[in-house]
C-alpha cells in the first residue's frame, strides 16, 4: 500500500528498519474511524394534492473530523403509497443531486371532509421518503433521511398574499359557524 506523504491524517503506523536480509514489517491502523455528520433540510418540505409536479432542494451540511469534503450521494427517494412512473422526476440516484421534483398527488378515496359547515385538516396521505449519504475518505459513511408530505386541502395562510402554509396538528376540526347570540335580559324579567 503506498500512501502519500501528505496523506498522514487517515493512517498511522510505525516502521522498524532492520538492515540486512530480514522483512521488514510496518503495521498500519486505520486513524480515521468516524463518519461524517450529514443534515439533510427539504424545501418545501410538504407539497399540496393538485396532481402537479412540485420543485424541491435539498440542502445538506456536512462535516468530517478528517475530510474537508465528504462525497454526498442522492440514495433513494421512496413512496408511502403506491407511486406512478411520473412522481418522481429528474432524481439522480448515486449522483450528487440535490434539486427533482416530487408529484402532489395521493391514492384514490383520500379525500379532505368539508361537510356540514366544517373544515378538516387531514394528515398526510402520501410521504416522500429522501436519503442522502455522506462518505468520507476514509470509507466511512453515514445516511441521513429528510421526508415530504403531500398535504390534502391546504390551509391558506393567516397573512396578506397567497402563501400556504402546512397544518401543524394531525387532525383538528375548526367550526364555521358561530352560536346563536342571546342578548341578556333586563334584570325585571327574572323576577
Amino acid at each position: 500500500m503506498t500512501v502519500p506523504s501528505q496523506d498522514n491524517a487517515y493512517v498511522s503506523g510505525h516502521a522498524y528498519l532492520f538492515y540486512g536480509d530480514d522483512e521488514l514489517t510496518i503495521p498500519i491502523e486505520k486513524g480515521d474511524a468516524l463518519p461524517p455528520t450529514l443534515t439533510v433540510t427539504l424545501t418545501p418540505n410538504w407539497v399540496i394534492a393538485t396532481n402537479q409536479l412540485y420543485p424541491i432542494t435539498a440542502t445538506i451540511a456536512v462535516t468530517d473530523n478528517y475530510d474537508p469534503q465528504p462525497e454526498i450521494k442522492l440514495e433513494s427517494i421512496t413512496v408511502s403509497e403506491v407511486s406512478g412512473a411520473g412522481d418522481i422526476v429528474g432524481a439522480a440516484i448515486r449522483m450528487d443531486d440535490r434539486q427533482f421534483q416530487l408529484m402532489g398527488a395521493v391514492a384514490a378515496g383520500s379525500s379532505n371532509s368539508s361537510e356540514n359547515k366544517l373544515i378538516t385538516r387531514s394528515v398526510p396521505s402520501r410521504t416522500y421518503m429522501v436519503t442522502y449519504s455522506a462518505t468520507d475518505g476514509s470509507g466511512n459513511k453515514t445516511l441521513t433521511s429528510a421526508m415530504a408530505n403531500v398535504q390534502i386541502g391546504a390551509i391558506p395562510s393567516p397573512t396578506l398574499g397567497a402563501s400556504i402554509v402546512q397544518p401543524s396538528a394531525p387532525t383538528a376540526v375548526i367550526p364555521v359557524f358561530s352560536p346563536p347570540f342571546h342578548p341578556p335580559r333586563p334584570w325585571w324579567k327574572f323576577w
